[in-house]
């Protein structure tokens, strides 16, 4: 509970609603009692949940691509969560990503977002957004899983282990 937190714990997560909610150009939420800043996908924004290894993979393709990218990690870090443009109306996720266990999250599903200065290992940004966050088509996100998807099926069935992608900053 963030009720009884110092006046300093609640300008933080209201500033951070503040730079998340000028970086992404729509709503975030916050939830001052449970000290959280979240977004929520919809028809402008998809999330995909993409499960490690696979995951590091499509993120080495979009930098490599050149593409930009926003990817949340959270819980122990075993799937990465992929900021989109919205999917097109009526798409759906192929079935081999399916069966791999990637998901795309249903609109109006809330993630939380971290809260710069606070500590909370179980949720940080991989690639976090810019001042103003350019996602990837759902379409290339999709496309890069598949392919790597794919490369881990010829390796025998044992997914290429990648190191997870770690920034500077």
């Amino acid at each position: 509970m963030c009720s009884g937190t110092s006046g300093g714990e609640r300008r933080a997560l209201a500033i951070a609603c503040a730079a998340y909610r000028e970086s992404f150009g729509r709503p975030v939420g916050l939830d001052v009692e449970a000290c959280h800043v979240t977004v929520t996908p919809d028809r402008r924004m998809s999330m995909l949940v993409i499960p490690e290894p696979l995951a590091s993979a499509v993120v080495h393709g979009l930098i490599s691509a050149l593409q930009p990218a926003v990817v949340l990690s959270t819980g122990r870090g075993e799937r990465l969560t992929f900021f989109t443009i919205a999917r097109p109306p009526g798409t759906v996720l192929p079935c081999d990503l399916d069966r791999a266990q990637v998901r795309t999250l249903p609109a109006g599903r809330a993630v939380v977002l971290p809260v710069p200065g606070r500590s909370a290992p179980d949720c940080r940004w991989v690639v976090p957004p810019g001042r103003t966050a350019v996602l990837p088509h759902w379409s290339v996100v999709v496309a890069l899983a598949r392919r790597a998807l794919q490369a881990a099926q010829a390796n025998f069935g044992r997914p290429r282990v990648q190191r997870p992608v770690r920034l500077p900053g």
